[in-house]
């Protein structure tokens, strides 16, 4: 059976049900393995193909778990809301970067459980075609949120586009922390989920690569400038995230090992052209509440 949640304290019709119960039920009953521990997930975009692909597994109901994969269509803001204060289990579509920025304007805790992948940002632009076209006064589209926004200066800055200054905070910097802009680049905060489709009316935009798979965009292959991850750059971590409290609950620490399945990896690395680079280690190693 599927759990009611109240969504509507959070944000109306931010949530869709992915994995339904019928899904559970014959997986339940051809594994013959008794009832199955219920856990929810809340993700995003491409990654809903992931868990929804976890949930539909053997291998899910071989350690037990029925997975209940939650959609998000909206900002991330709500769905860490919602799995704080326990209406969802845990959930999978943000990096270290963004959960802290979350738990240093939260009351209510998260923490990773395990690490996922990697990605690199992309600039991109409909009007340009090699980052050394970019112009005087060209408009570029940042996000509105705080965490997004100081990574995507920083590649910005990567891109030798603009110089920020020497105590930028790589989780919460802004635009005020701009030290030399060549090019005087006017910058127009976007709601990020928008960047893909505000591109028409920008010269350039940095972009997250879930939002762009989600826009039919590939950092690989339609970006002008790709971000150079730094592997010493914790915060650009995707992880699986829970309330705090719960991060020993053994139902949800199995989702860590399904992730990281050989068969998992296989179905990431070829549905989405290598642009989600496994991260396995662990979370201590990457992550600390203090």
């Amino acid at each position: 059976m599927l759990n009611t949640l109240d969504w509507e304290k959070y944000d109306e019709e931010i949530f869709v049900v992915i994995n339904g119960a019928a899904i559970s039920l014959e997986i339940c009953i051809n594994s013959g393995s008794g009832e199955l521990a219920q856990v929810s997930v809340a993700s995003r975009g491409s990654d809903v193909e992931i868990w929804d692909f976890i949930a539909e597994s053997d291998a899910a109901a071989e350690v037990g778990l029925d997975i209940e994969v939650i959609s998000i269509d909206g900002e991330g803001v709500q769905t860490n809301t919602a799995t704080a204060e326990g209406e969802v289990d845990a959930n999978a579509f943000q990096n270290i970067g963004y959960m802290d920025t979350f738990n240093e304007n939260s009351d209510n805790k998260l923490v990773p459980i395990a690490t996922t992948y990697r990605e690199p940002m992309g600039v991109y632009s409909d009007q340009y075609t090699d980052i050394d076209q970019v112009a005087d006064g060209d408009l570029v589209g940042i996000s509105t949120n705080s965490a997004s926004q100081a990574r995507e200066l920083a590649v910005l800055a990567g891109a030798g586009l603009i110089t920020l200054a020497d105590d930028f905070n790589p989780n919460s910097g802004t635009i005020d922390d701009i030290a030399d802009n060549p090019l005087n680049l006017e910058f127009i905060e976007v709601d990020e989920l928008q960047l893909a489709r505000s591109l028409p009316d920008l010269n350039l935009a940095v972009i997250g690569n879930t939002i762009a798979l989600e826009s039919g965009l590939n950092v690989t292959k339609d970006a002008i400038f790709v971000e150079e991850l730094d592997e010493n750059a914790n915060g650009t971590i995707n992880v699986i995230a829970t309330a705090a409290g719960n991060e020993d609950d053994e139902n949800i620490q199995k989702l860590s090992d399904l992730y990281h399945s050989e068969e998992v990896q296989d179905f990431i690395t070829e549905e989405f052209d290598g642009t989600k680079l496994e991260v396995q280690v662990p979370i201590e190693d990457v992550w600390s509440a203090e």
